[in-house]
């Protein structure tokens, strides 16, 4: 059992219907279903009652929705509270940064910057995929995290965000690949090719704009998953799979990879590399915020 599982618990138990629990997340209602099956499972309590015409907690589901609400509420209380003594002793500033390489090179610049503009202060960093940044954000175990505003946009409105540095759109395979012969390639193009993605318990948003899209152009893709963006990466070089992302993805040493520009997706917002933080923490990092925007 843990913090996300918990949370996507509530969602659901709020909504009574996992399809509008997974917008509010802003992740797939696979997602959704999988992390809430598992948490029964652990716990060996069934929180719902399912049919296909609606959701309805059990009287079990019912008791810990209001635990465990209660539960949140006085843990968000409780790290407000012991930051307000650490920052007594010592100002500092701890950040999730997304270890994907575009990320981490935006970022570092700026927090060099950051530490030489304040002597007196500490800035502590750790580096982390998709959802364990969330999660040290959510237990408090960074004041902020850098990541893609598509992962935080629908996070509770206690998580504010704002949008660093806009990204583009491409769809990206080796210079090895069939399509590399062209001088453009399109969504359209994809029909009957493996799309490499993030694996659902790497990145929850990851694939779902390009599956629905690839719908609508009338084919259904093939996904191939990972969990790290470096195996990503090297199967891209090998010339078998293509991947649509951001050029920030990738090092591309020794420029094997081929990038075809794409527009953003309809329904799609724009992508952007973006900073997440509490609201409780507005005062003390607007200074360091406005750094990052620099």
């Amino acid at each position: 059992m843990n913090l996300i599982q918990i949370k996507y618990f509530l969602a659901v138990a709020e909504c009574l219907n996992f399809t509008a629990a997974a917008a509010r997340l802003f992740v797939s209602q696979q997602c959704v279903s999988k992390q809430v099956a598992k948490l029964e499972r652990e716990i060996g309590v069934r929180l719902f009652e399912r049919s296909t015409a609606k959701v309805a907690l059990t009287d079990a589901g019912k008791l810990l929705q209001g635990e465990w609400s209660a539960m949140l509420e006085r843990c968000d209380q409780a790290v407000v509270r012991a930051r307000a003594v650490q920052d007594a002793g010592r100002p500092s500033i701890r950040i999730g940064l997304l270890e994907l390489c575009g990320v981490v090179d935006f970022v570092l610049p700026r927090l060099s910057a950051y530490n030489e503009a304040h002597p007196g202060g500490e800035l502590e960093y750790e580096i982390g995929g998709f959802l364990q940044v969330q999660e040290w954000l959510f237990m408090g175990q960074v004041d902020a995290i850098v990541t893609f505003n598509y992962e935080v946009a629908r996070l509770p409105d206690r998580y504010q965000f704002r949008n660093l540095r806009d990204m583009d759109v491409f769809i990206i395979l080796s210079r090895r690949h069939p399509l590399a012969r062209r001088e453009q390639v399109t969504l359209s193009d994809l029909k009957g090719q493996v799309i490499y993605a993030f694996a659902p318990n790497y990145s929850t948003y990851a694939s779902d704009t390009v599956l629905t899209h690839c719908r609508k152009l009338g084919f259904e893709p093939e996904f191939k998953y990972f969990n790290s963006i470096n195996a990503m990466e090297l199967a891209l070089q090998a010339g078998k799979g293509v991947s649509v992302a951001f050029r920030e993805f990738y090092r591309n040493q020794g420029g094997e990879l081929l990038f075809y520009p794409t527009p953003v997706l309809e329904g799609w917002q724009q992508p952007s590399i973006s900073v997440c933080w509490s609201q409780e923490n507005t005062p003390r990092l607007e200074e360091f915020i406005q750094c990052l925007e620099a």
